[in-house]
């Protein structure tokens, strides 16, 4: 058998994935792959499901949750507008804001309206006041008629949460007082948006007390 010559045989191939080594968020979806099934059938639930449904995905860390939100987020179409944001931008110890999720919601909407059309958004229907929930349908209903007017039929907005089981742990500590949950339903049960949860393997354990809220 022949030798190859050593300086011919160490060549340095290049790894397109060492940008992810450290765990990133894998956007690029050609570097995306498996869990088809998976992200097909969100799509299904939240595009064509009964407005109000909510879908929770959840796992240990590094499993590649975020990564597959954001796939999520790259094919959900018209007439579906995806709104993504992270429970983990909420700073409840440094905020004395009685309505903190409220407020990230409605910041994300505006935000995604922006973004998506590069444009300037009227603020002042995504002002709180000092009825929250309205505050929010209020939102929701200037989120629907902007997409309205640029020719949007039936939008469909989805709303992508990251690190939601976050909120469990505020609400074990104490940081965070028990209506948020009942702020989160009632935002579920005006049927005016779908949403996808993303957390971690605490998430069942946070889910089982929903319900009796």
């Amino acid at each position: 058998p022949q030798v190859a010559d050593s300086a011919e045989a160490n060549i340095a191939l290049a790894n397109p994935y060492v940008q992810y080594a450290s765990g990133g968020c894998v956007a690029d979806p050609t570097m995306f792959f498996g869990r088809e099934d998976t992200i097909n059938s969100l799509l299904r639930g939240v595009s064509e499901g009964t407005p109000g449904c909510c879908f929770v995905l959840y796992g240990q860390k590094r499993s590649g949750k975020s990564s597959l939100l954001r796939q999520l987020e790259q094919r959900l179409a018209p007439p579906s507008f995806p709104v993504v944001t992270s429970l983990g931008l909420l700073d409840l110890r440094a905020s004395a804001d009685t309505n903190p999720l409220v407020r990230l919601l409605i910041y994300s909407l505006r935000t995604a309206l922006k973004d998506h059309f590069d444009g300037a958004v009227c603020d002042d229907a995504y002002a709180i006041s000092g009825r929250p929930l309205e505050s929010f349908r209020e939102a929701i209903w200037a989120t629907e008629e902007c997409l309205l007017r640029v020719g949007w039929r039936r939008p469909r907005i989805v709303f992508l949460i990251d690190e939601f089981s976050y909120l469990y742990g505020y609400l074990r500590d104490g940081t965070a007082p028990r209506e948020f949950l009942r702020q989160w339903k009632a935002l579920l049960e005006a049927r005016a948006f779908n949403a996808i949860l993303v957390g971690q393997d605490s998430m069942p354990a946070f889910m089982a007390p929903v319900p009796k809220v």
